[in-house]
């Protein structure tokens, strides 16, 4: 099956046998890709790739000359991570979550929501994430600088799952 890559909304010429290493837990997915006798490109960390229906960031580049004549030619290779280090990267300030003594107790969805509102309006939940969250109570926690990443992991260690996202706007859960 050949396997389409786009980097920055562009196609690009992908050498078979790329390597992808998906975990399931609080580590990051990462590739490791090869565009063979290509033109220079602009790319940047951080830039968006995608290998079919597989969406990541670029994490780092290395370029090396693959032929002079008649147009110089590269070799890139390009590491890739997923694109839930967008929320490792949303530092927070010291937060805590205290529920209150009477009245309707906050459930981790509330909470992740209201996180959510501050720190990633650009994101969206799965359905998948609400189900599994919604009728929770969420204990109290307090954090010292945490990322948004650990912030929500955090939560959702109650209910057994670890964030992640499988594209660049939907925050998902793994369980």
């Amino acid at each position: 099956m050949a396997n389409n890559l786009y980097i920055n909304g562009i196609e690009r010429a992908l050498k078979p046998g790329w390597s992808h290493t998906k975990k399931l837990n609080t580590e990051l997915d990462t590739a490791l890709i090869m565009i063979p006798k290509t033109e220079e490109f602009d790319i940047e960390p951080m830039d968006e790739a995608r290998i079919d229906t597989t969406y990541f960031y670029v994490s780092t580049i290395r370029r090396k000359i693959a032929s002079f004549a008649p147009v110089k030619k590269w070799n890139y290779t390009i590491g890739l991570v997923s694109p839930t280090i967008r929320l490792q990267r949303i530092i927070l300030p010291n937060r805590s979550i205290t529920q209150r003594f009477r009245g309707t107790k906050l459930t981790i969805y509330d909470v992740l929501l209201r996180y959510k509102s501050i720190y990633a309006p650009w994101a969206e939940f799965s359905y998948n994430l609400q189900l599994k969250t919604q009728n929770v109570v969420c204990p109290e926690f307090q954090w010292t600088q945490p990322t948004l990443f650990e912030v929500f992991n955090d939560l959702l260690k109650v209910v057994n799952c670890v964030v992640t996202m499988p594209t660049y706007t939907q925050i998902s859960v793994l369980d």
